[in-house]
Formats: C-alpha cells, sequence, structure tokens
C-alpha cells in the first residue's frame, strides 16, 4: 500500500493507481478510502467499467445501497447484460428492501445463466420476502438440486416452513 501512496498520479496512471489503490483499500477493510479512491479512477476515466463495479464493492460493504444501485445501472446503461452489474444490481435493490425489483433482476439472471445457483437462491430469497412461497421453495428446490449442501437454500427452505 505504502508503494502505491507515493507514485505521482499522471497520464494512464491517473487512472490506473487509483484503481489498484481502492481495491487494495476494500480488501484492508478501509471502505470510506476505498469509495474515495475509485471515485478518482472514474473521474480520470469516466468510460471505464471496471471502476464504477470496484466502486460498488465497497459501497455495498457501506451499505449504501441506493449508491450502490446506481453504480450498477450506470454500467449496465454502457454495458448491457455485464454479469457483475447485474446480480450486485439485484443484491443492492433486494438489501435495500426493494424486493419487487430485486426478484425481476434475479430473474433475469437465472434466464442468462440457469446454473449459477446463488442468482437462483437469490431469486428465492427475493420471491419469499414478497409472499410467493410456492415460487421461492422451487427456486431453492432447483438449488438444492444443483448444489444439496447450499447454505442459504438450506435456509430459505427453512424460512418456508
Amino acid at each position: 500500500m505504502k508503494q502505491l501512496e507515493g507514485l505521482p498520479a499522471a497520464g494512464a496512471d491517473a487512472y490506473l493507481l487509483p484503481l489498484r489503490r481502492g481495491w487494495l483499500l476494500y480488501l484492508l477493510g478501509r471502505y470510506d478510502e476505498s469509495v474515495a479512491s475509485y471515485r478518482r479512477a472514474i473521474e480520470a476515466d469516466p468510460q471505464a467499467i471496471e471502476a464504477r463495479l470496484g466502486l460498488s464493492l465497497p459501497l455495498m460493504a457501506l451499505r449504501r445501497w441506493g449508491e450502490a444501485e446506481d453504480e450498477a445501472r450506470r454500467v449496465l446503461t454502457s454495458a448491457p447484460g455485464n454479469y457483475l452489474a447485474q446480480s450486485r444490481l439485484a443484491y443492492s435493490l433486494y438489501s435495500a428492501g426493494k424486493h419487487a425489483e430485486a426478484r425481476v433482476v434475479y430473474a433475469e439472471l437465472v434466464v442468462a445463466y440457469p446454473g449459477d445457483a446463488d442468482m437462483r437462491t437469490g431469486l428465492g430469497w427475493a420471491q419469499l420476502k414478497l409472499g410467493e412461497k410456492a415460487a421461492a421453495a422451487r427456486s431453492f428446490g432447483e438449488v438444492l438440486h444443483l448444489v444439496p449442501d447450499h447454505a442459504s437454500a438450506k435456509e430459505g427452505m427453512d424460512a418456508l416452513k
């Protein structure tokens, strides 16, 4: 980390250094500093998708769901169908209590990635929160068929009882 602190950020480094610093700060759990660093990378290259995807991680860690949602939507504007942006959008919506919107995004992900147990589980949880117990049971059941020891899907099935 100290090696990055003293480097001049000019030219291509004006983007790359704050991007890398943002990631390292995120890994260290220094989320506010990570957000600031990712924002500097975005200022240096507003079109870059990776900096916005990176920014979503410390925002989610800080439970700043609305901001994380905004960043995911910005990525999807320039890169429709981006898996990471869609999955982070779905999670942010769910965590913010926007279960109906989360269900839609999770359902889109399940169509595109039918073998993705985590997205199918997210769909199940959104369905459960919306009171759609039969649909949630199907979603959790499909996950457990694919991954019999999936902890979150097991919790979902238990919550249905």
